[in-house]
């Protein structure tokens, strides 16, 4: 018997890094204290970020703490320490590989994953201070999460002057009281080597590290090649859908042409185009007045256009376009395909070819049918 092997081209692999994404700010750390005899005789879990507007942000270090201590009080201050020192740095570790992981494999990371101001920190290697971070840019990066009017309050009320409020007040809270996750995920971020010195002692050698590559760039210039767009609309579909028409060439026989009631190849050919040629209007309708309906209606429900893009390829978001030309869903029609059928690998939607109007609406209906059993088998909520 041959061997049954499953190649992953792609689709998977985008399909488990948007999960990992999308889940990441429920991702938590597991507090558990380890018997006499080495089982484990509790575990509770504590949030490793907080989440804003923007996106997620790590969890501060004394907030971690007291959660950490809450959820051990029974056990006292070593069961505490060792999960800050050996669980919790491993987990936001994990946090930063996967990132690098993704920018490796040139696969897209979800915008609200981390916001720009950390964006900024762990990819570029700037933060306040640095002459290339400007103040305007750098006000403009917390605000979302630190609050409208704080920085506002802070100099108004004295504490801090507007030179200050960026060069002290910033740096200790967004960068200092976060330095256990911040230190992880940039280890996460780093390719190490270790080698041995003349004395025998080890040493970790950078062999790849983000920062030395990408601080040249601009801020915008990664955020569009690295991150996917803020939002995911129908238009945002729209506009990455290439749609290939199939005429039969290869498939018709002059049967067929008798059956049709048509007088040629020719004549059949021209009217199986045009037929798709109208579904695929429809379709372009449906995505817009569907995501329309669920506006209306306030559904608070995944939207469709984002299943649909899921079920084409793996993502649960679009990538910027002006940076990721390369990326369409291919809307396909096949002469011999009786049924939608969906490829994440190479994204694509492929449709029957052998179409007309009376089968318009049980197509779309099985397109439909087709997306809600690709996204309940995915469902990981």
């Amino acid at each position: 018997e041959k061997e049954v092997v499953a190649v992953d081209k792609g689709g998977p692999h985008r399909q488990l890094l948007s999960e990992f994404w999308t889940q990441l700010r429920d991702l938590s750390i597991p507090c558990f204290k380890k018997g006499s005899d080495g089982k484990i005789s509790a575990t509770e879990y504590v949030p490793m970020f907080e989440c804003t507007t923007e996106g997620i942000i790590p969890l501060m270090d004394d907030m971690l703490q007291m959660k950490i201590r809450d959820s051990l009080k029974k056990y006292g201050e070593e069961a505490v320490q060792n999960v800050l020192d050996n669980v919790a740095p491993k987990y936001y570790f994990a946090v930063g590989r996967f990132m690098l992981h993704a920018i490796a494999c040139d696969v897209v990371i979800m915008n609200n994953v981390t916001v720009p101001f950390y964006q900024n920190f762990l990819l570029r290697g700037v933060g306040p201070g640095d002459p290339d971070y400007h103040h305007d840019d750098i006000v403009r990066n917390v605000r979302g999460f630190l609050g409208e009017n704080v920085l506002i309050f802070l100099v108004e009320s004295e504490m801090y002057d507007n030179e200050t409020v960026i060069t002290e007040f910033i740096p200790k809270r967004c960068i200092e009281t976060r330095k256990l996750a911040l230190d992880a995920m940039k280890g996460g971020l780093r390719i190490l080597q270790t080698k041995v010195d003349t004395d025998k002692k080890k040493m970790d050698i950078d062999v790849v590290r983000l920062q030395d590559f990408f601080s040249p760039w601009p801020l915008e210039a990664i955020q569009k090649i690295l991150f996917s767009q803020s939002s995911l609309s129908a238009e945002n579909v729209i506009e990455v859908i290439k749609v290939l028409y199939d005429e039969g060439a290869n498939q018709l026989k002059q049967k067929d042409v008798k059956m049709s009631g048509y007088q040629n190849i020719g004549e059949l050919r021209s009217a199986l185009k045009e037929n798709q040629k109208k579904f695929f209007d429809k379709f372009i309708h449906f995505l817009r007045s569907t995501e329309q309906k669920e506006l209306n209606e306030n559904n608070r429900d995944i939207p469709f256009v984002q299943h649909f893009v899921q079920c084409c390829s793996g993502y649960s978001y679009i990538p910027h376009q002006s940076s990721n030309r390369l990326f369409t869903i291919k809307v396909e029609f096949n002469y011999a395909q009786n049924h939608p059928f969906f490829s994440t690998c190479d994204p694509t939607m492929i449709l029957p070819g052998n179409i007309d109007d009376g089968d318009c609406e049980w197509l779309m209906k099985k397109i439909v049918e087709h997306v809600q059993i690709c996204c309940n088998l995915f469902d990981s909520s």
